[in-house]
């Protein structure tokens, strides 16, 4: 009986050893943001296979108080904020608003997660270019001129329903 007990409270051992070395490494190794500041930024994604494409744009963050506003094309590289939204590949404008301040002692806020569709005709297995253009009002109210926001995100996925 000691011998089985003994045993078990090696493996037990073991197995917490093994969580708290894989706990380090993940807590080590962050996921590496996207950020949007004046420029167009963009960045790769594969389309999964069958059904309607789905893109997701997670963790999105910006400053307590700041607002962002910023277009999203796939398969649109050279977008820029001149670029309309009847062009090929547009697939939302989004508008962020300013967070209330928070309470006194109160966690940050945690990031906003979107799920947006990916207009037709991009197919399963394909490489896509995701494009996240900052964008402002130019003096006639136009969201045509060049923004600048301070946006972070994780990387965007995109997957399939």
């Amino acid at each position: 009986m000691a011998i089985v007990v003994k045993e078990q409270m090696r493996s037990l051992s073991i197995a917490a050893a093994a969580l708290l070395v894989a706990g380090a490494c993940s807590a080590s190794a962050p996921t590496k943001r996207v950020r949007v500041t004046t420029s167009p930024v963009s960045v790769q994604a594969t389309a999964p296979a069958g059904g309607r494409l789905l893109l997701h744009l997670n963790d999105v963050q910006v400053p307590d108080g700041e607002a962002a506003m910023l277009r999203v094309f796939v398969n649109n590289p050279s977008a820029t904020a001149a670029t309309s939204t009847s062009a090929p590949g547009f697939v939302e404008e989004m508008f962020l608003v300013p967070r209330s301040s928070q309470a006194r002692g109160s966690a940050s806020h945690p990031g906003q997660n979107f799920v947006l569709p990916i207009p037709t005709g991009i197919k399963g297995g394909e490489r896509i270019t995701i494009t996240l253009v900052p964008v402002a009002a130019n003096e006639r109210g136009e969201l045509t001129a060049p923004g600048t926001v301070h946006l972070s995100m994780r990387p965007p996925t995109v997957t399939s329903n």
